[in-house]
């Protein structure tokens, strides 16, 4: 995948790691206990097998999506990653990515963080969601030929040509 990332044939990628060891709903009790804190984010250090390998599977998914998110930007592209948001209400000591320092690194060189409420889009309930966004649809429509799209009410076309936003 990075031999079509680097050249520029990716344009862009949305990517969600998997959120369960990551989950606030950990910290509410009468279900699955915490495998990772705010010291420790890559995972608790007194975890049994199932957890380690739970936690294990997420990191390095999570790696990969962030090794992705910063190829697809040294190619001119667009990345995103999505992943719940560390609301005000978390309890003290709560991780989550976006307290990283591989996040806060990407941040670092233009990446920003998009907060919204999947409840604004459909979802039944409020989840409140970040969203890691790196690049620029600027640069990146006007370097490519791209599919064109205008959306009109519900109805969504599409044409060859240079994006209009």
């Amino acid at each position: 995948l990075v031999d079509l990332i680097l050249p520029g044939a990716v344009v862009g990628m949305i990517m969600g790691p998997p959120c369960e060891t990551w989950s606030l709903a950990r910290f509410l009790g009468g279900g699955p206990r915490p495998l990772r804190s705010a010291d420790e984010l890559w995972g608790k250090s007194d975890l049994c097998k199932r957890e380690a390998e739970q936690v294990e599977i997420g990191n390095a998914l999570l790696r990969l999506a962030l090794f992705m998110f910063a190829c697809v930007l040294s190619s001119g592209g667009i990345a995103l990653i999505e992943h719940p948001a560390l609301v005000e209400s978390a309890p003290v000591g709560a991780p989550s990515i976006w307290k990283l320092p591989e996040v806060r690194w990407l941040l670092a060189r233009g990446a920003r963080l998009i907060r919204v409420d999947q409840c604004r889009f459909g979802a039944p309930s409020r989840k409140p969601t970040t969203l890691l966004l790196g690049g620029t649809c600027r640069e990146l429509f006007a370097s490519r030929n791209v599919f064109r799209i205008s959306i009109v009410s519900s109805n969504v076309s599409s044409r060859r040509g240079p994006f209009v936003y």
